[in-house]
């Protein structure tokens, strides 16, 4: 399978969450995980893919399984980041991912990680806002 099979995989877990079939939803994402690890490339799709587990996690209840999908699905974005500068819908991801973290932080009562995780958010979109305004000075 490739990526078109994984953005095959993607809609078909996307309609399933909109029926709020959400455990289908996330083995769907799950499965695209898998074949996406397995390659070397396709790590905005794979983010997306993480993110789109924690909100099936958050909608589930299952707020640890949500921190751990955001964080890998930041970690992956990383790999990107260390080479080259993000793209807009790159750090959209990010911010995606860290509010879903902080939301899940705080279902499960851990209100400092949950405060880091939105400091963090703000400091990326800061970042972001700095590296536009670069170019209207």
């Amino acid at each position: 399978m490739t990526t078109n099979s994984t953005s095959e995989l993607r809609t078909k877990g996307n309609a399933a969450f909109k029926k709020k079939q959400y455990k289908e939803a996330c083995m769907l994402y799950g499965r695209g995980v898998k074949i996406l690890s397995e390659t070397k490339d396709g790590f905005e799709e794979l983010s997306i893919l993480y993110s789109n587990m924690a909100m099936c996690h958050i909608k589930l209840g299952e707020p640890e399984l949500a921190v751990a999908n955001s964080r890998k699905g930041i970690n992956v974005l990383q790999k990107i980041a260390d080479k080259e500068l993000l793209s807009q819908s790159q750090q959209s991801i990010v911010i995606k991912l860290i509010f879903r973290m902080a939301t899940s932080y705080g279902m499960m009562k851990q209100w400092k990680c949950g405060l880091d995780s939105l400091k963090e958010a703000q400091n990326v979109l800061k970042s972001m806002y700095e590296f536009v305004s670069e170019f209207f000075d």
